[in-house]
């Protein structure tokens, strides 16, 4: 992909259509069907799928998994031998969240 002022644009388009939609119900039943779920954010985004959005619906999580993940501090995530902080990690082992810096909603793409 050849990156241009066009391909946010596209990539806009493209999360249009459930870009205030919640993902709680799904990650509930993730979490409910046992499985480990990885949750990444980039701090640096001003659309309605921000980080902020998603502390709500992860806030609405119910269950050991997610009682555990509440009670868990939030720590700065650093690179191997670096002291730069690359962002902040919440994790349990079944839920974590990812939060990085520099990095805006497609920071897992």
């Amino acid at each position: 992909i050849t990156l241009t002022s066009s391909t946010s644009e596209a990539i806009d388009k493209l999360y249009a259509g459930g870009v205030d939609v919640s993902y709680q119900d799904v990650v509930q039943e993730v979490l409910d069907n046992g499985l480990q779920l990885i949750v990444i954010s980039g701090l640096n985004d001003a659309k309605p799928c921000n980080f902020l959005a998603t502390q709500k619906w992860l806030d609405l999580l119910h269950g050991d998994v997610a009682s555990r993940f509440k009670a868990t501090s939030t720590l700065q995530w650093v690179a191997a031998g670096s002291p730069e902080v690359l962002g902040f990690v919440q994790e349990t082992p079944r839920l974590s969240w990812l939060k990085v810096l520099n990095a805006g909603h497609l920071a897992a793409a």
